[in-house]
């Protein structure tokens, strides 16, 4: 529901400053949501954004502005509301007594790049609702893909979760980071962490509703949404219990939102009043290739100048880095040749390799440290042929500004046989891109 701006207050707030006219200049990007903790800021925002052709929404103390239809491409900026108080206009001084206002990160997805999915966790809601965090093979016992498994490598921070444990949608929740590679928790049977069992796993904020809701008591409004493909619900609103994640369009994940009711709300504001998005590296990452280090340090079998080959390797030192050297001349993406500025960045994880594979030179490139970071996340990949690829859930304006063309393809060249062999593991259990059938 848009603003009402009093004549009182609309008047005074007519002959301020102009603090948003050269907001889009330098391609600031469009804050989704905004606390205002007072009506009077309320006002303040909503008669900045009007005037600039924009529409505003509120629901309680959360405000989003989105641009209207016709800019609808157009990125606005509200960061200097918080210097307002500086400013000389009517109610500066009042504005500099008001509760203060916290924005949303300069990097926040667009209402438009948000994607909705949906898990089933009844053998798992306990412990991953409790432990924040969703967990998954990567493949099936067979060794077949699962498209439900695939799901997870395309979740990414800022992404709603509806939690379906039985028959109910439970909670709800934010995803807080991208897909990583961790070995199976522990709480799910067994002691200690399987780390033979390695999955995909994304950390979520979950809130746990007050009032669950049965989709099967909504069936008739939420038959027509569900999808011809990987749909959760059967027609007569029963869960489907081969599935673990799936997406949702846009039109279903607002309907059932409308459903949940004012806990969606709710746990939007409890996003952002916490921390960012998860750091990286993420912990259990760090633990896993401890583990792995320690075994390596105590292994008998293996000569000390073993071991500490092995060891350097995980960061890309030693003979690892020499024999990349030996194939390898320069960045493949930026094209800098200089060895300081080059890290040696294995295809096939460390973590995931036999000590033969952690010392090949053929499953390495030599990267800039931004470009290692992008691949060694999975954010990019190479195709067969030399092709750049891009994941779907890539941060592009930080691509951009970390040297990867992202309007145009890029051919980086050649591979040998064996990084190939390497480069197609990276692209089937690194990449993060779901491999489905649409």
């Amino acid at each position: 529901m848009g603003l009402s701006i009093s004549q009182t207050h609309g008047a005074a707030l007519s002959s301020g400053p102009d603090f948003l006219r050269d907001a889009s200049a330098d391609g600031g990007t469009v804050l989704e949501v905004q606390v205002a903790k007072t009506e009077f800021q309320r006002e303040v925002i909503g008669h900045a954004v009007e005037e600039r052709g924009l529409r505003i929404a509120t629901a309680e103390d959360l405000i989003s502005v989105q641009p209207i239809a016709d800019r609808a491409k157009e990125q606005i900026d509200l960061s200097g509301l918080s210097a307002l108080a500086d400013l000389d206009w009517p109610y500066a001084e009042r504005w500099a007594s008001e509760p203060p206002l916290r924005f949303a990160s300069e990097n926040a997805r667009a209402p438009e790049a948000v994607r909705y999915w949906w898990v089933n966790q009844n053998q798992t809601y306990r412990h991953e609702v409790a432990g924040g965090y969703l967990w998954s093979p990567k493949r099936k016992a067979d060794g077949h893909r699962n498209p439900f498994y695939e799901f997870m490598r395309e979740v990414a921070p800022g992404d709603l979760v509806f939690s379906f444990c039985d028959t109910l949608i439970r909670a709800i929740g934010l995803a807080r980071s991208y897909a990583y590679e961790a070995p199976k928790p522990p709480e799910f049977g067994g002691a200690g962490r399987k780390w033979d069992e390695i999955g995909w796993r994304v950390d979520v904020r979950f809130q746990i509703m007050a009032s669950p809701i049965r989709p099967a008591d909504w069936i008739e409004k939420l038959r027509p949404l569900l999808p011809q493909r990987y749909s959760p619900l059967r027609p007569n609103g029963h869960g489907v219990q081969s599935i673990y994640l799936t997406e949702l369009s846009q039109h279903l994940a607002l309907e059932l939102a409308e459903l949940v009711g004012a806990e969606i709300g709710a746990l939007a504001r409890r996003e952002l009043v916490a921390d960012g998005p998860l750091d990286s590296p993420n912990p259990e990452l760090v633990l896993w290739e401890e583990h792995l280090r320690g075994n390596i340090e105590q292994d008998a079998t293996l000569s000390r100048t073993d071991r500490e080959a092995l060891v350097l390797a995980r960061r890309g030192q030693g003979l690892f880095r020499q024999r990349v050297q030996e194939i390898e001349s320069r960045c493949r993406i930026t094209l800098v040749d200089r060895p300081e500025h080059l890290r040696a960045s294995h295809c096939k994880p460390w973590r995931d390799s036999n000590h033969e594979e952690r010392l090949t030179g053929q499953n390495g490139l030599l990267l800039t440290p931004s470009i290692d970071h992008l691949f060694d996340r999975g954010f990019i990949s190479f195709g067969e042929g030399g092709a750049l690829l891009i994941s779907p859930v890539a941060h592009k304006p930080s691509l951009q500004r970390m040297g990867v063309a992202v309007d145009r393809s890029v051919d980086v060249g050649t591979f040998t046989n064996g990084q190939a062999r390497f480069l197609e593991y990276h692209r089937d259990r690194v990449f993060l891109r779901a491999q489905v059938r649409t």
